[in-house]
């Protein structure tokens, strides 16, 4: 989406565990029952807009934990507005990006977990497919919360990302960066 309003801003884009359009079940309601949405929308106006927590949302107490997990993506929602959060959730279900792939000319990784069940291999397939000379990773044992399961894999492709697309002038510094940061384990 943000490549979509500002195509020419970004020099890179590292996409983790995403996909080109809405999982199967939203984009059904979006194409099937856009009158779902609309009520959706509608019903989401009328919550408070207030933040019930200030604080960032603990991720430690769900490492490890599966795609789905009810505690967590209660946690999720505790630490925004209802309002805010269920708005993200409408939006996926709209979001076809598709046309936006196509255009990217800047570096590329799309990155995966093997076992994600939200975003599967097959979604970063197809976004890979879109956009040429992309690059596709596929993290073996990681799902769809890579981030809160396997952080030192996601930071060690951040920082290899960096240095080998060259988004940034001072190579040499992003180099040093990636020698002090070596995982234990490596995708």
């Amino acid at each position: 989406m943000f490549h979509q309003a500002h195509p020419r801003i970004s020099k890179g884009y590292l996409l983790l565990d995403t996909a080109a359009h809405a999982p199967v079940a939203p984009r059904w309601a979006a194409t099937q029952a856009p009158w779902v949405i609309g009520l959706v929308g509608r019903l989401l106006e009328l919550l408070p807009t207030e933040r019930r927590a200030l604080l960032h949302n603990d991720m430690q107490p769900f490492k490890g934990t599966g795609d789905i997990h009810l505690n967590r993506l209660m946690a999720d929602a505790s630490h925004t507005t209802l309002r805010a959060w269920l708005m993200v959730y409408r939006g996926i279900a709209q979001y076809d990006g598709v046309a936006a792939l196509r255009t990217m000319t800047q570096p590329v990784w799309v990155v995966v977990g093997e076992e994600d069940t939200v975003f599967t291999v097959e979604d970063s397939q197809v976004i890979h497919s879109h956009i040429p000379g992309s690059k596709l990773i596929t993290v073996p044992g990681a799902n769809h919360i890579i981030v809160v399961n396997n952080p030192e894999i996601v930071e060690r492709l951040i920082l290899d990302f960096i240095r080998d697309s060259m988004i940034f002038d001072e190579p040499e510094r992003v180099s040093a960066a990636v020698d002090r940061n070596q995982p234990a384990q490596k995708p």
